[in-house]
């Protein structure tokens, strides 16, 4: 009997020895997870705290190695556009001696018609029109063309404008003539063919009813164009008054656009 009790006592003994146990186990293991909670939380903001230094430091080096990279490209470039203008400069070719052509034309012309002047692209003319002589001036533009020695010459004339010429010799077109003023009728004569033409000439039928004959003028070549100016004094007769123009030269393959004939109004 009281070896039973003794053992029912051992047992109740162990009992309260293996609750105690594992309360004390518990305890310690909840304890073990706080503390670690906490040092993973500490650990977390840390990190959080070094993220924007980490990432300020990268963009920098990026920052440092695109503006060097750029400096680089930049160099490389001008480098490049030095070497070009180099080249550039090497390949210049000066062309000299085209007025002195310009001029000799201009002296033949002078010479062949006192009363006309040959120049180049747009210059001022240097004609003096008298009130009652027709008189005229010729513009020559040059579009540096080859001729073919087997080719064919094509003369072309066409009207440009009527107009006045003012005090200071130059043409301004109108949409008619006043009656008793200095005016004017300007075309042209183009060479549409492939070989350069011979000399020619051009007659004209003023609206004043004065008739003028040009003296010989130079040979065009191909796509070569002479623009020329009549200078006149037209009467005191009011109304539609007609005029025409014709060019002359031998070997012209197409006499069809050798001249025009066109009206003007005199008020």
């Amino acid at each position: 009997m009281n070896d039973q009790i003794e053992k029912k006592d051992d047992l109740l003994l162990k009992e309260d020895e293996l609750k105690a146990g594992w309360t004390l186990s518990n305890v310690l293991a909840i304890v073990g997870f706080v503390v670690l909670v906490i040092l993973l939380a500490w650990l977390a903001i840390q990190f959080v705290r070094m993220i924007p230094s980490a990432w300020n430091s990268l963009a920098n080096v990026f920052n440092d190695n695109q503006r060097a990279l750029e400096e680089r490209t930049s160099d490389d470039e001008s480098d490049e556009t030095d070497e070009t203008t180099d080249e550039e400069d090497d390949g210049v070719v000066v062309v000299d001696g085209g007025e002195d052509l310009i001029d000799d034309e201009e002296d033949s012309e002078e010479e062949e018609s006192p009363i006309a002047t040959s120049t180049p692209g747009t210059s001022t003319p240097t004609v003096t029109p008298k009130p009652v002589t027709p008189q005229y001036r010729t513009v020559t533009t040059y579009v540096v063309p080859t001729s073919n020695p087997n080719g064919y010459t094509d003369l072309e004339i066409s009207l440009v404008a009527v107009g006045k010429m003012t005090s200071g010799e130059r043409f301004i077109p109108t949409a008619y003539l006043e009656a008793e003023e200095q005016s004017a009728i300007q075309f042209r004569v183009k060479n549409l063919g492939t070989k350069t033409s011979g000399n020619w000439h051009f007659k004209a039928e003023l609206p004043n009813g004065d008739d003028f004959k040009s003296n010989v003028q130079q040979p065009l070549k191909p796509g070569e164009m002479a623009t020329l100016t009549i200078a006149f004094v037209t009467d005191n007769d009011d109304g539609s008054h007609k005029f025409n123009v014709s060019v002359y030269t031998n070997g012209d393959t197409n006499t069809a656009n050798n001249g025009f004939t066109a009206t003007v109004n005199v008020r």
